[in-house]
């Protein structure tokens, strides 16, 4: 899916995927690791992750960079990740009683956009 803005003509690019088999929160750490960075840093450090949810993102910006249609000065605008289906299953205890598993897996949505040519340099982070 591919919008552009009237007011500063950037294009922006859309891949999601939904029940991901791993919890929303697991997902959002490393979300916020890459939100707004460079899209080859953030291909590079996925890579380089072991985290499960590391293999999902990568799909995930790759797609995206293909709906943008070039790779070249391209920044991960923005990373959704939200709760999805729930898997409700039983684990059997002692004396007849029951305890709840609860399998949880989440819905990401990635944006891509490309760089603007006057804003390259990179926005440095405030440390609090």
């Amino acid at each position: 899916m591919e919008n552009e803005n009237k007011d500063t003509k950037e294009k922006i690019a859309l891949s999601s995927q939904k029940n991901i088999k791993i919890s929303a929160r697991k997902m959002s750490l490393l979300a916020s690791a890459i939100r707004g960075e460079d899209t080859s840093y953030v291909l590079e450090y996925l890579s380089k992750s072991d985290k499960k949810g590391a293999k999902f993102l990568v799909g995930l910006v790759q797609s995206a960079l293909s709906n943008l249609g070039t790779s070249e000065n391209v920044v991960l605008h923005d990373i959704m990740v939200g709760p999805g289906m729930t898997m409700k299953r039983f684990n059997f205890v002692s004396k007849g009683r029951v305890h709840r598993i609860l399998k949880r897996s989440c819905n990401v949505k990635v944006y891509v956009k490309e760089k603007s040519l006057d804003n390259s340099a990179k926005k440095t982070r405030s440390k609090k």
